[in-house]
């Protein structure tokens, strides 16, 4: 394995830590909470996007965080997946 393909499967990797993390999902977690989730993700993804050879956080992980993303997050989630 190269060492471009170690890096894309280590970032993988880290994004599916992040979710499994799992508390960003609880519906009665204080909104400034859910909201700092949302911001280290997007963070973590729009990072990825600028990478050579691009992201390769699988899709399935955008649908997770879309369906339990605030409403002003939705965009950029969709925005990034593309």
């Amino acid at each position: 394995m190269s060492e471009n393909e170690a890096e894309q499967a280590s970032s993988g990797r880290k994004f599916q830590l992040m979710l499994d993390i799992d508390l960003w999902t609880y519906g009665d977690l204080a909104d400034v909470h859910k909201k700092g989730y949302y911001e280290i993700f997007l963070l973590f993804l729009e990072e990825e996007r600028k990478r050579e050879g691009g992201s390769n956080v699988p899709h399935r992980y955008f649908k997770i965080i879309q369906k339990h993303a605030p409403e002003e997050y939705k965009v950029q989630i969709i925005e990034l997946a593309e």
